[in-house]
């Protein structure tokens, strides 16, 4: 039983701060397991980040479906919003990745109100950045 992807790892990194508490949390998790349904079906595997005032890996890499709809439709909110934990876990992640092309996908509601904020917070990330989207869409960080 495959349990990795060999060509592509990617980390959902969800903001599961107080601002996201009500509409913003259950939309992240509706499009989390969109997400997780839909990368799925192609050659990858998906591990899971949350943060608030502090990151928490609550899945390694995995390829298990109800595995990681569980993760993600269990997450809860609370506390401040730390972005750059939730990265350098990500980034811990896929340092330690042997696949192919690695990822971090982000989804927030918006900026850091913890930790490091503006260019400090996406130093250790410009040369990865595909794309920064407004408040409650997806940023996908690409990880080189």
């Amino acid at each position: 039983i495959r349990t990795t992807s060999d060509e592509r790892d990617i980390v959902l990194v969800l903001d599961t701060s107080g601002s996201m508490s009500g509409t913003p949390l259950e939309e992240t998790k509706k499009a989390s397991v969109k997400f997780v349904n839909t990368i799925l079906e192609e050659d990858a595997s998906i591990g899971v980040v949350t943060y608030d005032d502090k990151a928490e890996q609550l899945s390694d890499f995995s390829v298990n479906k109800n595995h990681l709809r569980q993760i993600v439709t269990g997450i809860s909110d609370g506390g401040g919003t730390n972005i750059g934990d939730g990265l350098a876990k990500a980034k811990s992640m896929l340092d330690k990745s042997q696949a192919r092309k690695k990822m971090i996908v982000l989804m927030s509601d918006g900026e850091p109100n913890q930790g490091k904020e503006g260019e400090e917070l996406i130093t250790n990330y410009k040369n990865h950045v595909a794309g920064v989207l407004q408040p409650y869409e997806t940023r996908v960080i690409l990880y080189k």
